[in-house]
């Protein structure tokens, strides 16, 4: 276990520009705004869990428009990149349930997997990081009441606190303003 997580951070490495600098951003609203195949999910889930590794027992959320979306792209992608480390550094629970996670018993972490097209359902937890993925979609309707409902779930004590969002240019909407 142990030299799982020493190994992890190795597995991955952002592409330069826009996705690199979302990853190592330590801004507390980082935001990486690209085209298709620009690979927004892929560095959220980068931040996700170079963060988790890199601070034991810290939770965080992560939020899709749709619950769909959670499977794939979100959790594919997981797979793809971290999937070697599933069973011994980390654990899927919950699946489709509304208490989705990724856990990291061995840190003590916990992601919550999250829709953001209910966001009244976005309470009620405290975390050290957000990150909404595709955040300017609004096939759930608009995310802005998630994204201000999960501002106020950032209160998990003694961690740097962050959150992004991952997204495609939508034109003058919420994400713009």
């Amino acid at each position: 276990m142990v030299q799982a997580v020493a190994e992890a951070p190795t597995v991955f490495v952002p592409n330069a520009g826009a996705q690199e600098d979302f990853v190592k951003s330590q801004c507390a609203f980082p935001a990486f705004i690209g085209g298709f195949n620009s690979g927004k999910t892929i560095g959220g889930c980068m931040k996700a869990f170079g963060y988790t590794l890199k601070n034991p027992g810290a939770n965080g959320c992560i939020t899709e428009p749709i619950s769909g979306m959670l499977s794939a792209p979100l959790m594919e992608t997981w797979r793809q990149l971290f999937g070697v480390y599933e069973g011994a550094l980390w654990i899927e629970r919950g699946r489709l349930g509304p208490n989705w996670t990724i856990d990291f018993p061995s840190l003590g972490s916990h992601i919550l997997l999250r829709t953001a097209e209910t966001p009244g359902r976005l309470i009620g937890f405290k975390v050290a990081w957000a990150w909404m993925d595709e955040a300017a979609e609004t096939e759930g309707g608009s995310q802005e009441m998630a994204y201000l409902n999960l501002i106020a779930r950032i209160l998990q004590p003694g961690y740097r606190h962050w959150l992004g969002f991952t997204s495609t240019a939508a034109g003058r909407d919420w994400v713009w303003r």
